[in-house]
């Protein structure tokens, strides 16, 4: 997701709205009712205020404008092989004086328009997809989001296998194009004010990867295997302001890394599942992610289990603030089961998992390639939850409760214990319906020393259908606890679709 910053917003509003016209104009169709366009539009305001550590309100009064434009066979051949997405949202804070406005915090929250999708999708034939635009690659790198094109091929071996061949390439989002650039932040991700219009602001991302697997999908069979590969890369400082890095050598003037990835998934049987994946990290030298599932669907007791290994080793890059206290490196275990009771109308569930952290030596930078892990600490913890539908008076409400306790085996310790219910009630049904739901959470520290602390979270909403097109939505929310005071929120929400 981009920001554009506010001194361009007129600009890229003029481009985005002169785009979608484009668009509309030239591809729109000639035959009534030959293609599908569907429009959705939703509007959201906040209004908080909030007693800080300074001892004066933060005022909040903010509203975002969304608008989500879907095309259908635009080629009005109804073969469907030619279709356009695109969604952009709009929004502002009028609590922000004037003073605060030009200040780089908080310039994504004044006046900022926001570009999350926008791609033109072409396939002619099953086996050939090519998409052009903002969009998002998926695979076992996760995703990534990107303004490029992508191709995707997926030829027929047999009657029951695919192969599947892909690439895409284009301009990294995350690493974006404006002062925000991570390699101009500090710590805390604030540019300094003299690099706001140096050629910092000229810097740019940028990524490329591929694919390749099976997938077969037999009667009562199914299963892939996928390999991925993706590299990102960008213009460091040294490249953009060359009298600050003169001394600088070649390799220093870009900045990139690598990772491969391997996802399989496999259904031998129709109630069992079996999925594992794995990526390689070429800047931390290790695997950072790997995990194996099971699912297994229990007939006669009407359950599910399932149970899971997993592999974490987190990576950031140098200027961000999770590398001072952000994600452990950690392995557990997990396991899950699901219980359907139909004689109470509830479905029961109930969790369990382990985990051993690891850290390193003290003085020692954090995980640098090729250093050893030392254990240190090891954490377990449950929950047990349920969902039961409640038969009313021609009425049908909805109960949900999960509770969970996590504790620490080994020194230095530490409790946290959380509560969720909610209840969802529809009090005229298709007019209106109410939502209440109560979070606590209780955490004990790690040091005895230090004090013990709570939170709680009450909410309380309304949907209000709008004749059959959307809902609105009127929201109240209160957070109260050990390290702040009472804060009470208002939303107004209003969704909207409809299509010709």
């Amino acid at each position: 997701m981009y920001r554009v910053p506010a001194k361009y917003l007129s600009s890229v509003a003029v481009c985005i709205a002169a785009s979608l016209v484009a668009l509309a104009w030239t591809l729109a169709p000639t035959s009534a009712r030959a293609a599908e366009w569907r429009l959705r539009t939703y509007s959201l305001g906040r209004a908080t205020q909030t007693a800080t550590s300074f001892g004066h309100i933060a005022d909040e009064r903010s509203f975002t404008q969304g608008l989500t434009i879907s095309a259908y066979d635009l080629l009005e051949d109804q073969s469907g092989s030619l279709n356009a997405y695109a969604d952009a949202y709009y929004t502002t804070d009028f609590g922000i004086g004037a003073a605060r406005r030009n200040r780089a915090q908080f310039q994504d929250n004044w006046n900022a328009a926001t570009l999350r999708v926008g791609y033109l999708s072409w396939q002619p034939i099953r086996a050939v997809q090519l998409r052009a635009g903002r969009q998002t690659s998926l695979g076992p790198l996760a995703a990534t989001d990107f303004d490029g094109f992508r191709l995707r091929l997926s030829p027929a071996l047999d009657d029951d296998t695919r192969a599947i061949v892909g690439g895409y390439a284009g301009r990294d989002v995350e690493w974006t194009s404006t002062t925000y650039d991570s390699d101009t932040d500090d710590v805390q991700g604030i540019p300094a004010s003299a690099r706001l219009d140096g050629p910092f602001s000229k810097a740019s991302g940028w990524v490329a990867g591929g694919k390749l697997g099976l997938r077969w999908d037999a009667p009562r069979r199914s299963g892939n295997v996928t390999f991925s590969y993706r590299r990102r890369w960008r213009a460091s400082s040294a490249a953009l302001a060359p009298e600050a890095g003169e001394l600088a050598t070649r390799n220093d003037r870009w900045i990139g890394s690598e990772r491969f990835g391997v996802a399989a998934d496999a259904t031998p049987h129709r109630r069992f599942n079996l999925s594992a994946q794995a990526t390689y990290h070429t800047l931390l030298g290790a695997i950072d992610r790997a995990g194996v599932d099971l699912a297994w669907e229990v007939p006669k007791l009407d359950s599910t289990a399932a149970l899971g290994v997993e592999h974490r080793r987190p990576w950031f890059h140098a200027s961000s603030i999770f590398n001072l206290f952000g994600a452990q490196p950690h392995q557990g275990v997990w396991g899950q089961w699901e219980l359907e009771a139909e004689q109470l109308n509830t479905e029961f569930e109930a969790r369990g998992w382990g985990r051993v952290y690891y850290g390193q030596a003290a003085g020692s930078r954090p995980l640098l390639p090729g250093k050893a892990l030392d254990l240190q600490e090891r954490r377990w913890g449950g929950a047990l939850g349920h969902t039961t539908e409640l038969f009313g008076p021609g009425r049908l409400w909805r109960w949900h409760t999960e509770v969970s306790l996590e504790t620490a085996a080994t020194e230095p310790g530490g409790e946290h214990l959380l509560v969720d219910t909610e209840l969802r009630m529809p009090v005229f049904p298709e007019k209106l319906a109410l939502t209440a739901r109560a979070l606590g959470l209780w955490a004990s520290p790690e040091d005895a020393t230090d004090q013990r602390g709570w939170a709680a979270t009450w909410v309380v909403s309304a949907d209000i259908p709008v004749s059959d097109f959307g809902t609105a939505r009127v929201i109240a929310e209160t957070t109260h606890g050990t390290l702040r005071q009472a804060t009470t929120s208002l939303f107004g929400t209003l969704d909207l679709e409809f299509w010709p």
